[in-house]
């Protein structure tokens, strides 16, 4: 069977399907029973009528010791004032009717059969499953226990249309759902390992086997056998948690606790530390340790010997038995193990002498090489040549690629514009920023994807940005976002390609949406819908936005077009004095829309030369906006959203998001941005206020974005 692949692009499927009735168990002292009929649902072709349909009942029932399948479902019937019929056999009582719907009501004959030949008839029939399972001995022996779910079924074929198929071999699942929490990958039969991030201590776990005839267990690890099998609630506060098919698969899910800032609340000396989120992250994770019960020390120095550790327990501290053979590292040492590790795996090298000097400040230029080691295990394509800066001079020939890795991923900016500082070394907040861009910030961005698909499983039209974040992030999909494009295509068919839009952007975002979902925007069930963006005087008319959106979204995909220019005339005409943009020209220059126009402007800057100078001046007026947290303030307020547009701005224009100019009082864009987010991966539009999808898909553009700009060398757009 496959395993799931392990990257350092992670990402996360909420599970979303409707939970069978097993999920739903009864209490601790009851029994739950069900009489359903989902299968005869018409006349038969050579049988009766169905007498009803659909559940008939769905009760719960006293437990009373020595209780079988049969007692649990006679006394639910008795309660429900239904009529059971009951037929003794050789082989032991069954059910042969529930409220005057029989087994044989149904009967099919296959003509094409001969007949002498047994299965030439077919017969509808009632089956019991007890937790999901199809008992192996009658309904009269079959014990429950309190909490267990009886469900009297009706089939008419024998089983196998219910779930129970007697010829089949296959010990698969076919669902896998828990109560909370976000699943990665998302479930495929084939798939027996994964990861599962909760918020919760406890989760209720509802299997279903491919062959119910075959018993499921959920199991958390380490604790005591399962007593029952079917839909189990498990404590995962400590423990992982394995779900097993007899004679089948076993499924082992890693269970992840998301992070939130509680891993920090001990450390008396972080205050509003501009890191605060990178060290609560590697705390949280057990990557690095605070120096004392209440203290983290991020200003602090970091070492050698420190940074092989932290990497050492990233890796999950996987032991060698053979020594470095460095003259000032002891078997006895703290770090000894660690540096080992290192050294074993190619991370380190150590210095000519045979030395290592664990205790010496790691610099800039070892701190990206460590990292390089560790993270790149194939040859990757380096984009990034340093040019810019000023002391790339000073980078050892051996930490070059790495330099040009860790700048073109963000794990390490410039500490200015134009300088790397490769000799300078990093203090414990730097550390824990680095480690967090480099293997945290992904989790974030794919825990609030998560959060997104639960308040959107199957996006329609007018979800467009939530669309593009899924498909930007590259990582995974699910048939709800797959479904989008066909519903956007039935809907230019109905009209005929002008998609009831009422403004210019709604056609820019349909444009940009299935762009990013890789389809072609101008051949779209027919219809171009970029063609509705060659009319600049209607586009223009909704102001400097339309504008903005309709070169957004013909650069995009690359469309032919004769109005870009005019576009791009358009921006800059509405720039004002300041080097800002509003969407009324006598309001103080808005930080989202400024951002919006340099996110626009940004692939022209090095053609057009009157471009880049507005973008520059842009720039300038954004940053003399930004406030002392890192973010902004538009409308009376200080939101995610504004920040997530600035965001998108310097990577667009290639400004590191550590550049002095947008670092305030410590903290970072980033910084500010990542304030917002709440422990069920979701973003608060402003500080105190819910979460809501609306703040947290715009937060999520950013964190892709960032990513991309990064790995991929592309904006959120697709351009750069």
């Amino acid at each position: 069977m496959k395993k799931r692949s392990l990257s350092i692009l992670l990402a996360l499927v909420m599970v979303l399907s409707l939970l069978p009735f097993a999920a739903s168990a009864a209490k601790n002292d009851t029994v739950r029973v069900i009489a359903q009929n989902e299968t005869f649902l018409e006349p038969s072709k050579d049988g009766g009528k169905p007498a009803w349909t659909g559940v008939l009942f769905d009760t719960e029932v006293q437990w009373t010791k020595g209780m079988t399948m049969e007692s649990a479902l006679t006394a639910a019937a008795k309660s429900e004032k239904v009529e059971l019929a009951i037929t003794d056999s050789s082989y032991g009582a069954f059910l042969s009717g529930v409220g005057g719907l029989l087994g044989n009501d149904y009967l099919y004959v296959d003509e094409t059969k001969p007949e002498d030949d047994p299965y030439r008839a077919t017969m509808g029939s009632w089956m019991l499953t007890l937790n999901d399972w199809f008992s192996d001995a009658g309904m009269s022996s079959t014990a429950v226990e309190p909490g267990d779910t009886v469900c009297a079924q009706y089939s008419t074929a024998y089983g196998a249309d219910i779930g129970g198929d007697w010829a089949s071999t296959d010990g698969r699942l076919s669902s896998l759902s828990f109560s909370a929490g976000a699943l990665y990958p998302s479930f495929d039969p084939d798939v027996t390992e994964y990861d599962l991030y909760v918020p919760v201590d406890s989760v209720t776990v509802t299997p279903v086997a491919v062959n119910k005839n075959n018993k499921v267990t959920v199991l958390a690890t380490g604790a005591e056998e399962a007593a029952r099998w079917g839909a189990r609630t498990v404590s995962v506060a400590k423990n992982d948690i394995s779900v097993t098919v007899a004679n089948g698969e076993k499924y082992q899910i890693k269970v992840i606790h998301n992070v939130g800032d509680h891993a920090c609340t001990a450390f008396t000396d972080l205050a509003d530390n501009w890191s605060r989120a990178g060290i609560c992250w590697t705390v949280e994770n057990g990557i690095m340790k605070g120096t004392g019960e209440k203290t983290f020390a991020p200003d602090g120095t970091t070492t050698r010997a420190m940074l092989a550790t932290v990497l050492y327990r990233q890796s999950g501290e996987a032991k060698t038995d053979k020594s470095a053979g460095f003259k000032d590292v002891k078997s006895g040492d703290w770090f000894a193990e660690a540096v080992n590790w290192a050294a074993a795996n190619k991370v380190v090298n150590g210095y000519e002498d045979k030395t290592f000097r664990p205790n010496q400040p790691v610099t800039r230029e070892e701190a990206a090489a460590m990292l390089y080691r560790y993270c790149v295990t194939e040859d990757v394509k380096l984009t990034e040549t340093l040019e810019g800066f000023q002391d790339a001079k000073d980078v050892q020939s051996w930490a070059k690629d790495a330099f040009c890795w860790a700048v073109q991923t963000g794990v390490i900016n410039g500490m200015s514009a134009d300088t790397l500082a490769p000799k300078g070394t990093a203090t414990r907040a730097q550390l824990a920023a680095i480690l967090w861009r480099t293997f945290g910030m992904n989790d974030d961005m794919q825990k609030a994807l998560g959060y997104l698909l639960t308040q959107v499983p199957a996006p329609d039209c007018g979800a467009e940005w939530i669309v593009m974040n899924f498909a930007r992030s590259q990582a995974w999909t699910t048939p709800g976002y797959d479904a989008y494009y066909s519903k956007v295509a039935a809907k230019a068919k109905e009209t005929q390609g002008k998609m009831d839009a009422a403004y210019s952007t709604d056609i820019s975002r349909y444009v940009l949406a299935v762009t990013a979902q890789g389809y072609d925007a101008a051949d779209v069930g027919g219809y171009d819908l970029t063609a509705l963006l060659q009319d600049t005087q209607a586009v223009v008319k909704q102001g400097v936005n339309g504008a903005i959106f309709a070169l957004l979204a013909l650069d995009s995909g690359k469309y032919p077009s004769t109005v870009r220019q005019d576009y791009i005339n358009a921006i800059l005409k509405a720039q004002k004095e300041d080097g800002g943009f509003t969407y009324n020209p006598k309001d103080p220059s808005d930080p989202d829309l400024t951002s919006m126009a340099i996110q626009a402007l940004a692939p022209y800057m090095q053609a057009q030369e009157p471009v880049g100078a507005a973008v520059e001046k842009a720039l300038a007026c954004l940053s003399k906006m930004q406030q002392p947290n890192g973010g902004f303030t538009a409308w009376g307020e200080s939101s995610c959203e504004s920040t997530a547009q600035a965001i998108l701005a310097l990577n667009a224009a290639g400004v590191p998001l550590t550049s002095d100019d947008f670092v305030k009082d410590g903290h970072s864009l980033l910084d500010n941005l990542m304030s917002f987010q709440a422990a069920n991966g979701g973003f608060r539009h402003v500080q105190d206020g819910d979460v809501s999808a609306y703040s947290s898909e715009q937060a999520v553009r950013a964190l892709v974005d960032t990513y991309n700009a990064g790995h991929l060398g592309v904006s959120y757009y697709g351009v750069r």
